[in-house]
């Protein structure tokens, strides 16, 4: 997972790092359409990875209504890590044995929002965006030796079965950079996102993206 993350980190630096030669080196950016694929970090309440595509339609040459899809590995709330550690002191303090819990909760994720770019004399497409969607968590919890343990802690009274499994709304806002390259470009950005009613699962996104832009002229 280190690895994963710290070529992730490595991407994106190197991303802002080229934003100054592409600028001055590539023609004006088109527009009409998009598809992408993304790739990246989350953190906040938990660190982890990202993957999903994008795919948007440009209203004018600044304005874009986007789709966006994916999967985010671990976006588990504080709370859960937190009742999980006190019952982890708990146990050792009774049994004299140390257990090791581990809350784990994948989401798959659909937003649409509006995308706008803010005009620039150069390529380079500075953007802001905003959107809302949908998204289902699935709380899984593990212990080393014991295996997945949920249906036992939900059984037990420790946590509801709407705490395990549950779709909730979802609103993100963020911006960040397209650096076109012909008809391809390369996207560098920032997403934060809540999860309403869902204590404690606002879930930040590092992504680097790669998409290719169809139909329309160059602006």
């Amino acid at each position: 997972m280190k690895s994963i993350q710290n070529t992730l980190l490595l991407a994106l630096s190197l991303s802002c790092v080229s934003v100054p030669a592409f600028a001055q080196a590539q023609p004006a950016p088109r527009t009409g359409g998009y598809l992408a694929g993304i790739g990246g970090m989350t953190f906040g309440t938990e660190t982890s990875t990202l993957f999903g595509g994008e795919a948007g339609v440009d209203v004018t040459p600044n304005v874009t209504v986007y789709g966006t899809a994916g999967r985010m590995q671990n976006i588990a709330p504080r709370y859960v890590s937190d009742e999980l550690d006190a019952f982890n002191a708990l146990l050792t303090l009774s049994t004299g044995e140390t257990y090791r819990f581990k809350a784990t909760a994948p989401t798959f994720f659909g937003i649409g929002g509006v995308k706008y770019r803010i005009p620039a004399s150069g390529s380079l497409r500075p953007y802001v965006l905003g959107g809302a969607g949908f998204g289902s968590i699935k709380l899984n919890i593990t212990e080393r030796t014991l295996g997945n343990i949920t249906d036992i802690m939900v059984s037990g009274g420790m946590f509801n079965e709407s705490d395990v499994k549950k779709i909730s709304f979802v609103f993100e806002t963020g911006g960040g950079v397209e650096i076109p390259v012909g008809a391809m470009y390369v996207d560098a950005g920032y997403r934060f996102g809540r999860f309403v009613q869902v204590d404690d699962a606002n879930v930040s996104r590092a992504y680097v993206g790669v998409g290719y832009r169809f139909g329309g002229t160059t602006r």
